[in-house]
Order: C-alpha cells, then sequence, then structure tokens
C-alpha cells in the first residue's frame, strides 16, 4: 500500500531537482538583513518611530497649512 507525501516532503523531488526544489526566496532575504541592520545600524525601532513621527508632522503639517487639501478628521482624533 503506498500512501501520498505531499511534493515538498518528498526526498526524490529534491534529488532528481539537485536540491533546488525549495530555493529560498535569497534576493528578498537579502534585501531584509540589509534593511533591518540599517534600522539597527540606525538606533533600532524607537529612532524609527520617532523619525516616522518626524516624516508624519511635516506632511500633516504642509497638508493643514495648504489651501489645496482639504483636511476631514479633527484634530481630536490624532493619535
Amino acid at each position: 500500500m503506498s500512501r501520498y507525501v505531499p511534493v515538498m516532503l518528498d526526498y526524490r523531488t529534491h534529488i532528481e531537482n539537485v536540491s533546488m526544489y525549495n530555493t529560498p526566496p535569497v534576493f528578498a532575504m537579502y534585501v531584509s538583513m540589509l534593511t533591518l541592520q540599517w534600522i539597527k545600524d540606525n538606533g533600532g525601532l524607537e529612532a524609527m518611530a520617532k523619525r516616522n513621527e518626524a516624516k508624519a508632522k511635516i506632511l500633516y503639517d504642509e497638508l493643514d497649512r495648504n489651501s489645496l487639501f482639504k483636511g476631514h478628521s479633527v484634530a481630536e482624533d490624532d493619535h
């Protein structure tokens, strides 16, 4: 009696494809590593939060100042 083995768990699949059947997304992993290292080198998550708050302030101050934009939220709702 044979039983079904999912392709990813079948060693024959990996042997026949010279272990290339499940190649991880190396570029995405590399870019993620670089990004995480950059975050760490620039002060970590707390520094990123402050940086993002400063960028948001610039953006929202401009939206409030510029008559081309009409805001729909009220300041009391900001977090």
